[in-house]
C-alpha cells in the first residue's frame, strides 16, 4: 500500500500501472475518473455500473479488448474514503445472473476493486499529482491503442467549474492521443440565466461534443423503447396528432416524502427536481418529429428535441398546481436547524403544457409528479379522441352498454384528472389509450400498452409481448380499464437506468443525454414558475392525499382543483364583517375587569388579528423583534387562517413564533398535535421560515416526552437564548370547559412553580390522553400583552364559574385561568357571542 496524501491505493491493492502492464495489446482503453466516487449517487448507482461495464467488455473470447482504470476522487481523507469505499464494494456492488459464474463474478469483483484507486483533491498540488499519475497510465499504451478518459461529476454543481478547472489546468492527457469527456449530473443551473452562465463555462472548456449530461429517466429501460416503438408503428404514429389525440398525461407519483435529501429539496422543489428535467425530456419523446435516421445518427435525436422544445410556450402560474405534504415543513426544519427552511417549496405540482405546432396545437400535456402520494407510478399517457361513433355491434366492440348510435365519450367531464382513483366513474366508457407505464403503478414489469381498439402493435426487437399473472397480480383496473383491453410488452433488457448511462457514454451515443440547447430550452418554459411565492402558497395535503384535495380540472388554459380547501379558503371569510342585525348588539366592555372584546366568530378572529398585527409592528419598530407564543386547541383557527392573510407579506425576519404547550404525541403527523394545526393555519399559509418557530421538542431521538432528554429544560433554554427579560410580547391562550388554560389543568402541581421554571412536562390532563409540555404561569404572567380566545356556546358555563369564583383566593388551583395576571402587561378577553351569550344569541341569530 502506498500512502500519500495525494494517491492512496485500496487494501490489498497492487499498483494500478502494474495491473496495466497486461494490457499493451489492448485495442482499447479507458480511464474513468469519479469525483464524488464516496458519495450517495456513486454508492447507490455508479459503482455497480462501473462493475457491470466492466463485466461486459473485459473479455472478449478470452482476449483483452477493452481495458479500464478507474480513479475516485472526493475531499475526504484517505482512511475514510477507504472505509467507504469498502463498504460500498461489500453492500452495494453486486453479482447477478447476467454475471455468469457466481464463482467467477466473485474473483472479477476483486479484480476490480484492486484497480481503483483514490485521490484526494482539495488543492491545485493535489490536482496536480493525480494528473501526472493518471499521464503515467496513459503512457503505458501504445500508440495503436485508442485512449479515452471520461471524467464523471457525481458532486453538487458548486463543485463543477472548480474541479474541472483545475482538472484542464494540471492534466495534459490529450496530449498523448486520449479523447475526453465530461459526464454531469442534474441539476444543472437554478433557472435560464444560471444554467446559461454554466453552459459558457462549459463550452470555454470543452466542446459541445465532449459534454454529456444525464437524465437518467431517459436511460430508464422502458423509455428507451419509445421510439423505436414509434419507428415500428407507422400507423399509430399517423394518430399522434391534434385531430386525434385529446390529452397526453405525464405522471411522476411517489410514495416517499423527502427523508433525508432536505438540504437539496428545500433549494429546488419539485419543479427544478422534476419538471425541467425528466417530465419535460418524457414530452420531447412522444411529440418528437421521428428523425429519417434515427438508428444511424447519434444526434438527430437531440436535433428534433430542439426543433420540439422551441415550440412549446412558458408555463405560466395559471397553467400550474403547487402542493405540500403536511409534515414537509416540520421534517425539514428538524433536519436543518440552521437554515432558512421556507413553508412555501412545493413537493407537489401539476402543469399544463402546450405545444404550438401544427401537430399538436390545442392538445394539453398534463404533467404532473408529487411525493408522499397515494401510489408510487410513472407513466405516458395519451388518451385519444372518441371520434369513431358506433352504429351496429356497439356491445361487443366498444363495451358500452348504451346501444347503438353512442361514440366512446360518457357523460362524464372528460377534463377532469384524478390523481387517487376517487373520481368515480372513468370519463371513457372504453377509452382508447397508449400508455407507456415506465414504473410500478401495480404493475410488475414496465410495459408498453396499447388499447384493443388501437389494433396490435408491432413490437420491435426491444420489446417483448407479454400478458401474464406476474405483471397484472390481482389488478382489477388498469388506467381506468381492464388489463386486458390492451395489448402489453415489455422491454426485453432490464438494465438499469445509471448502466445505461455509462455504457451509452463509453459507446459515444448521445441521444440519451441534453445537449445546451435541450438545457436551455428547458429551463426558458419553466423559468417564470420555479421560484416559490407568498402569492400563490402550495396546496396543504396530508400523506396519500385520502381528501383527494389534489385532483384537478382542465379549464381552458388553466388548471383549477376540484375540490375546495377548506383550510386556505377559510382565511378570505373572516374579512366579512357581522350581519345587520348583530352589528349594534350591546355586550359588556369588560370581563373579570380587564377589557372585553366581543363579536361573530368570524369578526372576532378579524379583529384579533388586526390586534397582533398592530402590537408586531410597533414593537419591531421600537425594538426590531415581535415574539409571538399560541396555545393550542380549535379556537385558533379562523384566528391563523386571518393571520395569515394579514401577514402574508409581512417580514417574517422580525417575528419569532412560539408554543404555548404541545401534546406528546408526533409533532408533524398526528392531528392531536398543537403544532400539527398552526403550521397548516398559519405557518405555510404565510410563507413563515421555520429557523423563527420555535416547537416544543417533544419528540427528541424518535422517544415522545423522554423525561430523561429533558425537553422542557431545552425549551426554557431557547427562550431564555431569544426573548429579553423572559418577556413574550404576545400570548394567546384558550380556555378549556374545566377552566384550564395552556396544558395548565386543575389540581396539578405544575399550578405552583417558581419563577425560575418556565416550562415544564405534565401528565395532570384528562384521562387517556397524551402527557403534556407548557409554559408556566410565571412565564404567561411575564408577558406584554395576553389574550383569551374563548369560542363556541359549550363555553358558556366555565365562563359564568369564573366571574363568580374569580374574587375568591386560592381558586386557581380549581380554576386554572384564573391564575393568568399579567405582572406589567395587559390582559384581553376575546370571547365570541356563542360563548357570551349562549341561548340568549341563539334567539337573536333567529
Amino acid at each position: 500500500m502506498i500512502w500519500s496524501r495525494q494517491l492512496v491505493m485500496l487494501p490489498f491493492v497492487t499498483m494500478l500501472w502494474h495491473s496495466l502492464h497486461i494490457c499493451h495489446a489492448s485495442q482499447l482503453h479507458t480511464g474513468i475518473l469519479l469525483l464524488g466516487g464516496t458519495g450517495d449517487l456513486a454508492r447507490k448507482y455508479l459503482w455497480q455500473a462501473l462493475f457491470n461495464a466492466y463485466m461486459k467488455q473485459e473479455n472478449t473470447d478470452g482476449e483483452l479488448q477493452h481495458t479500464f482504470s478507474i480513479v475516485a476522487g472526493a475531499s475526504s481523507h484517505a482512511n475514510v474514503a477507504f472505509a467507504r469505499l469498502k463498504d460500498i464494494f461489500d453492500n452495494n456492488v453486486m453479482c447477478s445472473d447476467a454475471h455468469g459464474s457466481f464463482t467467477i463474478c466473485s474473483s472479477k469483483k476483486g479484480e476490480f476493486y484492486d484497480s481503483v484507486s483514490y485521490f484526494q483533491l482539495i488543492g491545485a498540488e493535489d490536482y496536480q499529482a493525480m494528473c501526472k499519475s493518471l499521464e503515467n497510465s496513459f503512457s503505458q499504451f501504445s500508440k495503436d491503442t485508442e485512449k479515452k478518459m471520461i471524467i464523471y461529476l457525481a458532486v453538487p454543481p458548486r463543485v463543477f467549474l472548480p474541479a474541472l478547472k483545475n482538472i484542464k489546468a494540471s492534466c495534459k492527457i490529450s496530449e498523448l492521443g486520449v479523447s475526453v469527456k465530461v459526464v454531469l449530473e442534474k441539476p444543472q443551473g437554478r433557472n435560464l440565466k444560471s444554467a446559461d452562465e454554466l453552459s459558457d463555462e462549459l463550452l470555454g472548456m470543452f466542446e459541445e461534443h465532449q459534454l454529456f449530461r444525464v437524465d437518467h429517466y431517459l436511460a430508464k429501460s422502458l423509455v428507451t423503447t419509445i421510439l423505436p416503438f414509434r419507428a415500428a408503428n407507422p400507423q399509430l404514429e399517423r394518430i399522434l396528432n391534434r385531430d386525434h389525440v385529446e390529452r397526453v398525461e405525464i405522471f411522476l407519483k411517489e410514495t416517499v416524502g423527502v427523508e433525508e435529501r432536505f438540504g437539496f429539496y428545500n433549494d429546488v422543489g419539485v419543479i427544478r427536481d422534476v419538471f425541467q428535467n425528466h417530465l419535460t425530456q418524457l414530452l420531447t419523446l412522444v411529440t418528437l418529429d421521428l428523425p429519417a435516421n434515427l438508428s444511424t445518427s447519434t444526434t438527430s435525436v437531440q436535433e428534433a428535441k430542439v426543433r420540439l422544445l422551441r415550440q412549446i410556450p412558458r408555463v405560466t402560474s395559471q397553467g400550474l398546481l403547487l402542493g405540500q405534504y403536511a409534515s414537509y415543513a416540520y421534517e425539514a426544519a428538524r433536519e436543518l436547524p440552521d437554515s432558512n427552511v421556507t413553508s412555501l417549496v412545493p413537493t407537489f405540482a401539476a402543469a399544463l403544457v402546450k405545444v404550438q405546432s401544427p401537430r399538436w396545437a390545442d392538445v394539453p400535456f398534463i404533467l404532473v409528479s408529487g411525493k408522499k402520494m397515494d401510489e408510487r407510478s410513472s407513466y405516458i399517457r395519451i388518451v385519444f379522441k372518441p371520434n369513431r361513433v358506433c352504429v351496429s355491434g356497439c356491445h361487443d366492440d366498444y363495451h358500452l352498454g348504451e346501444g347503438a348510435g353512442h361514440a366512446y365519450r360518457s357523460e362524464v367531464n372528460a377534463s377532469e384528472v384524478t390523481l387517487n382513483g376517487k373520481g368515480g366513474q372513468s370519463p371513457y366508457s372504453s377509452p382508447k389509450q397508449l400508455v407507456f407505464q415506465i414504473g410500478h403503478g401495480g404493475v410488475g414489469k414496465p410495459l408498453i400498452s396499447v388499447s384493443t381498439s388501437l389494433g396490435k402493435p408491432v413490437w420491435p426487437d426491444c420489446l417483448q409481448e407479454t400478458f401474464d399473472s406476474e405483471v397484472f397480480g390481482t389488478l382489477k383496473k388498469y388506467h381506468g380499464a381492464s388489463p386486458d383491453a390492451f395489448f402489453h410488452a415489455t422491454p426485453v433488457s432490464q438494465s438499469d437506468a445509471y448502466t445505461t448511462v455509462l455504457d451509452d457514454a463509453l459507446q459515444d451515443r448521445r441521444e440519451r443525454f441534453i445537449s445546451t440547447s435541450e438545457l436551455l430550452l428547458a429551463w426558458r418554459i419553466w423559468d417564470q414558475v420555479i421560484e416559490p411565492s407568498p402569492n400563490r402558497p402550495p396546496r396543504i395535503y396530508d400523506a396519500g392525499d385520502p381528501a383527494a384535495l389534489l385532483n384537478f380540472e382542465v379549464k381552458g388554459g388553466r388548471l383549477a382543483y376540484t375540490a375546495e380547501d377548506r383550510d386556505q379558503d377559510a382565511g378570505e371569510k373572516t374579512r366579512e364583517g357581522p350581519a345587520p342585525h348583530l352589528q349594534h348588539l350591546q355586550t359588556p366592555a369588560s370581563f373579570l375587569g380587564h377589557r372585553l372584546v366581543s363579536g361573530t366568530r368570524e369578526s372576532l378572529a378579524l379583529h384579533l388579528a388586526r390586534e397582533i398585527e398592530t402590537a408586531a409592528e410597533a414593537d419591531i419598530m421600537s425594538k426590531g423583534v415581535f415574539h409571538v407564543a399560541f396555545s393550542g386547541g380549535t379556537s385558533p383557527i379562523l384566528l391563523w387562517q386571518a393571520l395569515a392573510h394579514s401577514f402574508a407579506s409581512e417580514n417574517w425576519a422580525n417575528i419569532h413564533v412560539w408554543q404555548v404547550d404541545e401534546r406528546c404525541v408526533h409533532p408533524a403527523g398526528d392531528f392531536r398535535s398543537n403544532l400539527f394545526h398552526l403550521d397548516r393555519h398559519l405557518l405555510r399559509l404565510a410563507g413563515v421560515p421555520w429557523s423563527h418557530v420555535h416547537t416544543m421538542p417533544v419528540d427528541l431521538a424518535g422517544r415522545i416526552c423522554d423525561p430523561e432528554l429533558q425537553g422542557a429544560r431545552l425549551y426554557s433554554d431557547s427562550i431564555r437564548k431569544h426573548v429579553m427579560n423572559l418577556q413574550m410580547d404576545f400570548i394567546l391562550l384558550g380556555l378549556g370547559e374545566d377552566g384550564h388554560t395552556a396544558s395548565l389543568f386543575p389540581r396539578s402541581p405544575t399550578l405552583s412553580a417558581d419563577s425560575e421554571t418556565l416550562v415544564v412536562l405534565t401528565d395532570s390532563g384528562p384521562k387517556d390522553t397524551p402527557s403534556r409540555m407548557t409554559m408556566t404561569l410565571p412565564l404567561i404572567n411575564r408577558a406584554k400583552r395576553v389574550a383569551f380566545l374563548v369560542m363556541g356556546s359549550q363555553k358558556h358555563a366555565v365562563l359564568e364559574k369564573l366571574e363568580k369564583a374569580h374574587s375568591r383566593t386560592g381558586i386557581v388551583d380549581e380554576l386554572p385561568a384564573l391564575g393568568v395576571n399579567p405582572v406589567n402587561g395587559t390582559l384581553t378577553w376575546y370571547i365570541d357571542y356563542d360563548a357570551l351569550l349562549a341561548n340568549h344569541y341563539e334567539e337573536i341569530k333567529r
